[in-house]
């Protein structure tokens, strides 16, 4: 059996004490510095708040994003993972793209092709520790190779739960 799991994700993010120690000089009482509203990609959300931190100590200013968003995409993981999901469930990059325009999450078929690769990316990096834990078990359940072109190129790509 395949489970399938999707990011949560929040409109703010929450201050730990965590994302209060400043990433420069290791100072545990790092203050808000400022807040902008960032229009995301997401079927349920479409503006999540950011929260910019200064070390008082260093000076060093960082941003703290909600669970569930990264920085410089402009969709939520939540909607790239859901793009993976649909493009490995037979759509292709077009129709997936199509797909989540429709769910009103800004997509193009390229953009879907670059999730499927990191996707791809994150999991031969997750299967080679689990080979080097012993605990492989990782399965194919596609190889896609079709040979469909992106910038000159022939692409095709193994999906791995």
């Amino acid at each position: 059996m395949v489970q399938w799991l999707v990011s949560p994700v929040a409109d703010s993010p929450n201050i730990t004490s965590q994302t209060r120690q400043c990433p420069q000089c290791g100072y545990e009482f790092a203050y808000r510095h400022g807040q902008r509203t960032r229009i995301i990609g997401d079927w349920k959300i479409s503006t999540v708040t950011q929260l910019r931190m200064r070390c008082p100590k260093c000076g060093t200013t960082w941003t703290v994003y909600p669970e569930g968003i990264d920085p410089a995409v402009r969709r939520s993981r939540r909607a790239q993972q859901f793009g993976v999901f649909l493009y490995a469930a037979g759509l292709s990059y077009r129709q997936t793209a199509a797909a989540l325009r429709t769910l009103g999450i800004p997509a193009s078929p390229s953009t879907v092709l670059r999730d499927v690769q990191s996707h791809a990316a994150r999991e031969q990096v997750r299967a080679h520790h689990a080979l080097l834990k012993g605990k492989v078990r990782v399965r194919t359940i596609g190889v896609d190779g079709t040979g469909v072109k992106m910038a000159g190129k022939p692409n095709g790509s193994t999906h791995k739960l």
